[in-house]
């Protein structure tokens, strides 16, 4: 039972994991935007990096 549970929580994080990954890849243009629009897009970058 203790082996499921573990299996479970494994897959649900694997699941976050991937759609937070396809979030970042779909959703990335548009912060950058409207990061853009505040002007503070390279200092965000950079934090980044």
């Amino acid at each position: 039972m203790a082996g499921e549970t573990a299996d479970f929580y494994a897959g649900v994080k694997i699941f976050f994991f991937v759609i937070f990954v396809i979030g970042m890849f779909t959703f990335g243009d548009q912060i950058n935007k409207s990061f853009e629009d505040y002007g503070c897009i390279e200092y965000e970058w950079t934090l980044l990096e």
